[in-house]
């Protein structure tokens, strides 16, 4: 048997992403094992040779920004579950290193051991995270891992152990691959001449030292890029660390902030920037300071003395650009509707909404949402989520985190949530999410299968930030606001953590202030941060994200194709193109995707992925498709050494797809859901315009929405004024034909393939392999014949 085939990826960064791809690939190996047992002993044999270029040091191997080992700020989402892998092959994979990427089961008994010790550690390091802690778990102790329950440095300390184990276990268990890092190096230069040898140029870490590297493929992961908000002078005033009790209290005393016993002084004021999770990740350490704040068996997990309120008012003063709500509490924690009333928007609804090609769907969604939050909650659309000011916001929130903490019914909060969370995931309103989606998936195999979740959430962008998009630019700049709503809801903070950082803005401790960063100056007299003003004693500065930032990203600007200037146009499964189109054998899996807002006219364009970078979800998404692709291609290349493996595994995909008439069909058969959504759409708009503030009158006219012909009932019954409201109305609506995408139009908007795509595809690729084999040893035999046997060849031709 002749030699393997080394074939050689070049990882920049080994963060959760690439940590967890590495471990994937080790799972989808042993998966299909006997497969490649079957092609090796016919000739093709390969091993996956990684090389990964990691500025920190072991000590951080997959944890990246977010789940730094020092951090104490709090996770906000549950622990991640497993990735369904491998789900339809039917073959079980030792479980020692399936556990190894079920973080929850592994956290478990860390977590449920260790409870009193990190309890009283979270008390005296971060009290919030302490409540948030102690309320993951039962009566009997056993924690609930469905909720928030630990800082982001344990769980960085859990999945570092996973990754170092997983590592251990390759080594001794998968020959298939070897894993080569190199710390305290980075990538400092790409050369993408030859698209199917991409170079890496690497650096140790501060050297000038520069060496080489041909691989088959690379992967850029290297970590989200962080930067400060403010100027450089005020820059080195703030603090912009990773949130940690210790170098938190070290600043602050430095800036005479604290008393001899690490209290908060009476008097003093702390400046803070921005109003995401961020912010409230600083905010929360910020009760180890605080006296009077005392952890109790109350549904809120606190009692914060009110007599030391008025001590610290406007302790804190919060600088965001806008009026623009701060992060809302996780009051709902899944997509299934808990408001009253009949439905008027369906999974079936939402599918043909984003069936339509160039479809403003999340502001016709959201129209939707209000209404039913209208009816549920008594109030009109325009009632909704319609606070003004930030303060208003944090009342609000602490309302609706009482309500929740204490089981008093559905808020505005949760519907909003749920809402948000079930568009984003590509479904309507309903009581059962689950079951409207098997239900759905019956009626449209073909769009429906494998989407669900994550997949329809990466491909919701595409058509809106295309620069082919038909839509104008205020539907373009209405769209991207409701997506930045999403995904301030989805990223919601755990409830008891919102509530502290809420009472904190009731009770006067904290204030907010509308301005620009580049207001926060150094007053030339006494050295300290004015803004305003206002003088400050200390400023927390949370870091921010800025694509343009990436060194890497802007080092491949030379090489590919762009959109517009700086976002480039990426290949299914996230590889970049030559600039006349063709696949380069290298991926990013970073915030190039995201897209960038035109200055000219504030249109967002080149939104391939918007927003799915940062969630340790979404690495464990990328991690499990890298791994099917990384061994499609693997494949690919040993059978078509002079041809690029990313075509031949675009064309088997392409060959697995429904026929043009199937999916045609398919998509059709929703035509009179379209018209019957539209005729509903306009119908909510009358109501709303006929019912003004009038919300038993918007109740009343919105029980006709139902059916075709309640509704055109009730309009035949209009006269006088109303009559005019309505032909009005009927002016100014937009009604559109229904105009479905193509099978190919479909499958461009989604930037990744599907868990079952890739299952076909690999199958498909194995089935080319098997057959090429056979037909080299059919070839080989028939090659002896004619030397051996010259008679019996020639009777065979």
């Amino acid at each position: 048997m002749p030699s393997p085939r080394i074939i050689r990826w070049g990882l920049s960064g080994f963060g959760p992403r690439h940590a967890l791809y590495i471990l994937h690939q080790a799972i989808v190996i042993l998966a299909h094992r006997d497969q490649l047992r079957s092609i090796r002993n016919r000739g093709i044999h390969f091993i996956l040779h990684y090389t990964i270029f990691e500025k920190l040091d072991v000590a951080c191997d997959g944890i990246g920004t977010a789940f730094q080992t020092d951090c104490d700020a709090a996770v906000n989402t549950n622990i991640t579950m497993p990735s369904m892998l491998p789900k339809l092959l039917g073959v079980k994979v030792d479980p020692t290193i399936m556990a190894l990427i079920d973080l929850a089961s592994t956290a478990r008994p860390v977590l449920e051991t260790e409870y009193h010790a990190i309890l009283a550690e979270l008390e005296h390091r971060n009290p919030p995270a302490a409540i948030l802690f102690k309320k993951a778990f039962r009566f009997n102790h056993e924690l609930n891992n469905a909720v928030a329950c630990m800082t982001r440095g344990k769980w960085g300390r859990i999945q570092l152990d996973n990754i170092h184990s997983g590592l251990k276990y390759i080594r001794e268990n998968v020959p298939e691959m070897s894993v080569d890092i190199h710390y305290s190096h980075e990538v400092v230069d790409v050369d993408f001449s030859n698209r199917t040898k991409p170079r890496l140029v690497v650096s140790w870490v501060g050297q000038s030292a520069r060496r080489s590297y041909d691989f088959d493929f690379v992967s850029f992961a290297h970590g989200t890029p962080l930067t400060s908000p403010l100027k450089p002078k005020v820059a080195s005033k703030a603090y912009s660390s990773t949130p940690n009790h210790d170098t938190l209290r070290e600043y602050l005393r430095e800036c005479g902030v604290l008393d001899d016993n690490f209290h908060l002084i009476p008097g003093k004021k702390i400046a803070c920037t921005g109003l995401s999770l961020s912010f409230y990740d600083y905010a929360t350490l910020l009760f180890a300071f605080l006296p009077g704040f005392q952890l109790d068996d109350s549904p809120a997990g606190f009692t914060f003395h009110g007599s030391h309120a008025p001590d610290y008012k406007d302790l804190l003063t919060v600088i965001s650009r806008a009026n623009r709500g701060p992060a809302p509490p996780r009051t709902a924690l899944d997509m299934n509707w808990r408001g009253g009333g009949r439905f008027f928007f369906s999974a079936r609804d939402m599918h043909v909404l984003r069936l339509q090609r160039y479809s403003n769907w999340l502001p016709i969604a959201y129209e939707f949402l209000e209404a039913h939050i209208g009816r549920s909650l008594h109030k009109v659309p325009r009632q909704v989520n319609s606070h003004g000011t930030i303060a208003e916001y944090m009342t609000s929130y602490r309302d609706d985190n009482h309500m929740y903490l204490n089981g008093e019914g559905i808020t505005e909060t949760d519907l909003l949530r749920a809402g948000y969370h079930a568009f984003g995931f590509g479904t309507g309103i309903a009581v059962d999410v689950d079951d409207a989606e098997e239900k759905l998936l019956q009626e449209a195999p073909i769009t429906r299968n494998g989407r669900f979740g994550l997949p329809l959430l990466a491909g919701s962008t595409f058509e809106m930030g295309s620069l082919d998009s038909q839509n104008s630019t205020q539907e373009n700049i209405e769209f991207f606001k409701r997506w930045d709503d999403l995904h301030l809801f989805l990223a919601a903070s755990p409830v008891v953590l919102q509530n502290t950082v809420a009472e904190m803005f009731t009770t006067g401790i904290a204030t907010h202030q509308k301005g620009t960063f580049d207001e926060i100056d150094i007053s030339p007299t006494t050295g300290k941060v004015v803004f305003q003003g206002q003088e400050f004693d200390a400023l927390l500065a949370p870091k921010i994200m800025k694509r343009e930032k990436d060194p890497v990203l802007n080092l491949t600007r030379r090489f590919v194709k762009e959109v517009v200037p700086g976002v480039p146009e990426y290949g299914k499964g996230g590889f970049f193109k030559t600039k006349d189109g063709k696949p380069i054998n290298a991926f990013d899996g970073g915030m190039g995707g995201w897209g960038t807002k035109l200055p000219s006219n504030g249109r967002t364009v080149g939104a391939q992925w918007h927003g799915l970078t940062s969630s340790h979800l979404s690495a464990t998404e990328f991690a499990k498709h890298h791994a099917y692709h990384t061994l499609a291609l693997a494949i690919a290349l040993c059978l078509h050494p002079e041809e690029s493996p990313l075509e031949t595994v675009v064309d088997v995909f392409h060959a697995t797809l429904p026929e043009p008439e199937a999916f045609d069909d398919e998509v059709n058969s929703f035509r009179s859901d379209w018209e019957d959504l539209q005729d509903r759409h306009f119908f909510l708009r009358l109501a709303e315009r006929l019912a003004g503030d009038n919300v038993e009158r918007y109740c009343g006219i919105t029980n006709h929405i139902f059916s075709k012909d309640t509704r055109d009932r009730f309009i035949r019954q209009l006269r006088g004024h109303d009559k005019a409201v309505y032909d009005t109305l009927r002016r100014e609506f937009v009604w559109k034909e229904y105009d479905p995408p193509t099978c190919q139009q479909f499958e461009a908007r989604f930037p990744g393939y599907t868990t079952p795509q890739f299952e076909a595809i690999l199958q498909e690729t194995f089935r080319r392999a098997e057959m090429q084999a056979s037909l080299s040893e059919s070839s080989t035999k028939m090659e002896f014949d004619r030397h051996h046997q010259p008679s019996v060849f020639l009777a065979k031709l």
